[in-house]
């Protein structure tokens, strides 16, 4: 069978709709290998999630130390843990995850005690991985959580 369309657009329609994605199935996704986590943590059974959640983040799973900073940090299912909260989240920030860098950078901010720059380093990482907050934060001038973050300083 022949194209009525002429081996010229003929070739570019097939161009366009490939490019659109029209002919080709898309592959499918990977199951995420948190969901049970996260089904857990939906459903409100706090001790299934964080156990799923330390198996995961024990075998560097960036996303789940990042979840399982989340959980100490806010005291989700058990006592708030500053100390585990930082530590999940420091090991996830070291392998890029942005969410991570930028929760860490308030948490730096925030503590009394903290290396000067600290925070400021870890929000430039949020921002240069792509974390749209963080980008703001630097283009602002101010730390995440800072009085002028949550726009209660005076604007004298």
């Amino acid at each position: 069978m022949r194209s009525a369309l002429g081996p010229g657009l003929a070739a570019l329609a097939l161009v366009a709709m490939l490019a659109a994605g029209g002919t080709a199935p898309a592959a499918p996704k990977a199951p995420d290998p948190l969901e049970s986590a996260k089904a857990a943590l939906r459903t409100r059974d706090f001790a299934n999630a964080i156990g799923k959640l330390q198996q995961g983040a024990a075998t560097g799973n960036a996303e789940a130390q990042l979840l399982l900073g989340l959980v100490y940090l806010n005291g989700v299912g058990t006592s708030v843990d500053r100390t585990a909260a930082e530590s999940w989240l420091t090991r996830s920030a070291a392998q890029n995850n942005a969410t991570a860098a930028y929760v860490l950078a308030a948490l730096v901010a925030g503590r009394a005690g903290s290396q000067p720059g600290e925070a400021q380093a870890l929000l430039h990482k949020a921002a240069t991985l792509g974390y749209p907050a963080a980008i703001e934060d630097e283009r602002a001038g101010r730390m995440p959580l800072s009085p002028e973050w949550a726009g209660m300083s005076d604007a004298t």
